[in-house]
């Protein structure tokens, strides 16, 4: 998707200190911009007359803030090493030659809005094949139109609305000209910020702006024109999270889809109807024969409603959900036939409940299983007679204790502590039962999202908390988390195990992982960073893997066939190794547990 993307205007407020520039330059990118931006005018080509009270005072601090070509070339260069973009805003063409052949450092050009009506200085930078961009503050409409109508099919010319007050006052912001200028310019837009805080920021990126500008400065109460109506660097850093927030947040202008939490959601709450009784393929479907009850984890009102009269095509049983795989009209192509694995998928495995792994060792020829428990499942004893001594198993720890609390082993609530520890030692029994049944390593893998402390001192709590369930027979392993978690029937912010500052830390510490491959996907899709380096740069901790594709940074078990080529090479680092490759699908249990049918045909393709 396409990010409003955030410009740090340094401009003058460097207030002429190199060093100064530099801390502005190293804050913008700490802060998460991407671009930055300076300002340069010829101390020869500014004022020829000083007459005016105004002019006195902006001559002076111009004079007083200038940076010369190469110190801003010097400064470019060290910016760049920050992977930032840089650009420059010029106010004449004669300045755009005091840079001679270095003007090809610069990666975008500002033209500040005096001059948005200056021809020959917008031709010569557009000339230069880089983006141009150009203030619109101080004009009348029939301006900004024939600046409109001269570049309409110039692509790499970006207007920017912009309101030449220094500060600017909210009932002069009128930030819904964003949209208007998008709706005449037919193309992408911005927003050059003077406002007194970061709130018009925001609008104006809800309005539509692709870019905002924004002053940045190391102290809003310094001596300059321009630090009132700038951000700090801590200001800057949260306006980028707010940015960022709206990008999602403005999307929709199209037909309504219904997001991963919301299908959850109608699951839980919904209903679905249930056999009353055994019945046989061939006969009819009948009301009297189902009662409507939750979940719905088959078909809903309308579903059923559509389907009466048809023939069952696959026999339910007493209690069981009527889903599509009963349906004839909607049986999939993989018949009642046992799947077979590939004998590259040896370490495939399938995620079981504990009431479904009968069936599913009906419908696949396979060894392995991950046992997804209930907390109140997790917190009984197991009957080991459901298990065999030729399978080999891992258990996922419940993210849950209860109906209203997350399982937290260090919780300074003490209730909830102790039933953490009672969950944990239930699962760490089991998995030792487990081994003795088996006589192969059970992998424990847990959940933990919830923290008080720092980072690091949450990694160290787990470390010896993995010390503390892990032998000889069940060794305990944290599974990367997405930045986003469904959780109570909301999207909930994780903020740990789901970011390159999290991977290095945990690259220095081995903690022993579990990698999600889904999970990786999402982060890497909301942090903006590579997911194979990320996958290189903790793989040597890992002692198990999920995997399934992702769709945002939210949208989890996506089938793999959706994977790009970088993803599926990281698939196939997984694949190769002997750890146990959990298929994850998103409700790949549903439906006749055709999600699982179709990603285990998909591995059996790539992999013969």
């Amino acid at each position: 998707m396409n990010f409003v993307k955030l410009i740090a205007e340094i401009g003058i407020n460097h207030d002429g200190s190199n060093d100064k520039c530099l801390k502005l330059i190293e804050g913008s990118h700490s802060s998460g911009c991407k671009f930055i931006k300076f300002q340069y005018r010829n101390l020869n080509r500014t004022y020829s007359s000083i007459n005016e009270i105004g002019d006195e005072i902006l001559c002076k601090e111009i004079k007083r803030c200038f940076l010369k070509p190469d110190e801003l070339i010097s400064l470019t260069n060290f910016a760049k090493k920050l992977n930032l973009k840089v650009g420059i805003s010029f106010f004449c063409v004669e300045d755009i030659n005091d840079f001679k052949n270095e003007l090809d450092k610069f990666d975008f050009f500002k033209i500040p809005s005096p001059e948005m009506n200056n021809f020959r200085l917008i031709d010569q930078l557009l000339e230069t094949g880089k983006e141009v961009f150009c203030s619109t503050g101080a004009h009348y409409q029939n301006d900004i139109d024939q600046l409109v109508q001269r570049y309409m099919n110039t692509q790499n010319l970006i207007p920017m609305h912009c309101v030449s007050n220094y500060p600017l006052e909210e009932f002069n912001s009128i930030i819904g000209y964003v949209s208007y200028l998008k709706k005449i310019w037919k193309g992408v837009v911005g927003y050059s910020s003077h406002d007194k805080d970061q709130i018009g920021c925001v609008v104006a990126a809800a309005m539509g702006a692709d870019f905002i500008e924004r002053h940045v400065t190391l102290n809003t109460n310094s001596e300059g024109l321009d630090h009132s109506t700038s951000s700090s660097v801590e200001e800057l850093k949260e306006l980028n999270k707010l940015l960022k927030k709206v990008s999602y947040q403005r999307l929709g202008n199209q037909s309504r889809k219904v997001n991963q939490g919301e299908i959850m959601n109608l699951q839980n709450l919904g209903r679905s109807y249930h056999a009353k009784r055994s019945i046989s393929p061939g006969e009819i479907i009948k009301e009297d024969d189902f009662q409507y009850r939750s979940p719905r984890t088959g078909v809903g009102f309308k579903e059923f409603h559509n389907s009466l009269g048809n023939v069952i095509s696959q026999p339910i049983e007493k209690g069981e959900v009527l889903s599509l795989y009963h349906l004839k009209e909607q049986i999939n192509d993989y018949g009642n036939e046992q799947i077979n694995l590939s004998k590259n998928l040896s370490n495939l495995s399938i995620p079981v409940r504990l009431h479904d792994i009968r069936t599913i060792r009906k419908l696949f020829n396979i060894l392995n299983f991950e046992c997804h428990f209930s907390f109140g499942e997790a917190l009984k004893n197991q009957d080991l007679s459901l298990f065999k001594e030729e399978e080999s198993y891992t258990i996922h720890i419940p993210d849950y204790i209860s109906s209203t609390q997350l399982i937290d082993p260090f919780s300074n609530d003490n209730s909830i502590k102790l039933r953490s520890a009672e969950l944990l030692k239930n699962i760490h029994k089991l998995g030792q039962n487990l081994y003795d049944l088996t006589n192969k390593k059970v992998r424990v893998v847990g959940s933990f999202s919830v923290y008080q402390e720092n980072k690091k001192h949450f990694y160290l709590k787990l470390q010896e908390l993995h010390k503390e369930f892990s032998n000889d027979k069940v060794e305990m392993c944290y599974q990367i988390l997405p930045p986003f978690a469904w959780y109570f029937g909301g999207s909930v912010k994780v903020n740990i195990f789901d970011s390159m500052e999290d991977y290095k830390i945990i690259s220095k510490m081995e903690i022993p992982l579990c990698i999600d491959l889904s999970h990786l996907l999402m982060s890497s899709h909301f942090y903006n960073f590579d997911p194979e380096e990320a996958f290189d740069l903790i793989e040597k901790d890992a002692i198990h893997f999920h995997i399934s594709g992702a769709d945002g940074p939210d949208g989890e078990g996506k089938g793999l066939s959706s994977l790009k080529e970088n993803e599926h090479r990281i698939l196939e680092k997984m694949l190769n190794s002997s750890k146990k490759c959990v298929v994850e699908v998103w409700q790949g249990h549903l439906n006749g547990f055709n999600g699982f049918k179709e990603e285990i045909s998909y591995l059996n393709k790539i992999r013969n």
